[in-house]
């Protein structure tokens, strides 16, 4: 069985941190990161790739940092956590032992189930995946309406960036105003100006009551009745936290 000093589950910024951190601070102890992924895209750059980049590898995460810091890199995935004997399954390298575990499996998308048609062709929640995001820029490439519902930080910055392209873009967010968990509503209202500004259709106030289309999507229907033209929807209502393998393995977790 591979044998590690400390094991690090996932290989975005926070198993980096965590890997890298305790190299420095225990150097002398064995770590390993597996992630399931070639390449690794930074988390809140993803929202540029479709407007100022145009390039999923211009938002890449480069291994340097880890490798540098002499952490064993494996491209794999853990199926399963053995807390009592202290090791993981994994795919492809069998079983891992480990003294010391971390689990830094990151987060997933919010999938809103309950709006109709969330699940048609061209419907995208913002996943992390490369080879899935590049799907996403060859799709939005094609299209001329765009809506992106929830006008939180992931929301405005899809919207502000789509735009960038000559895409018709409306923003749709349940609340009175957009970013309302994070700023007052004096810099809100600045921000819809801004975005009115510069051509995003900013609707705030408004509830989604489905997403229609036949196959693929074809307009956002709201509540009051009116619906909005769209051949692509971003969907950024928020994420969670990607908690399925900590679950499964019996860890608490904050619900």
């Amino acid at each position: 069985m591979k044998q590690t000093d400390l094991l690090v589950i996932g290989g975005s910024a926070g198993g980096i941190l965590a890997a890298t951190m305790a190299r420095k601070a225990y150097g002398d102890i064995k770590v390993t990161v597996i992630r399931d992924t070639e390449r690794v895209m930074v988390p809140c750059g993803i929202p540029y790739i479709f407007g100022t980049l145009r390039d999923t590898a211009k938002n890449v995460i480069p291994d340097a940092g880890l490798l540098g810091a002499g952490v064993e890199l494996l491209i794999d995935t853990v199926t399963s956590i053995e807390r009592n004997e202290k090791y993981v399954k994994t795919k492809a390298n069998g079983d891992i032992s480990y003294k010391k575990l971390i689990v830094a499996t990151g987060s997933e998308p919010v999938i809103p189930r309950f709006i109709p048609g969330y699940d048609l062709e061209n419907v995208f929640p913002v996943f992390k995946e490369e080879t899935y995001l590049q799907n996403v820029l060859k799709k939005l490439d094609a299209a001329e309406n765009v809506s992106v519902i929830g006008g939180g930080f992931i929301g405005v910055e899809f919207a502000e960036q789509i735009r960038k392209l000559g895409k018709n873009v409306t923003l749709i967010e349940l609340a009175d105003c957009c970013l309302w968990q994070a700023f007052d509503r004096e810099f809100s209202d600045h921000l819809e100006e801004q975005l009115r500004e510069n051509g995003v259709d900013v609707q705030t106030g408004t509830r989604v009551s489905r997403i229609a289309g036949e196959g693929a999507v074809e307009s956002v229907e709201l509540a009051d009745g009116r619906s909005i033209p769209a051949d692509l929807v971003i969907l950024g209502l928020g994420m969670k936290p990607n908690a399925a393998l900590a679950k499964e393995a019996g860890l608490a977790l904050n619900d």
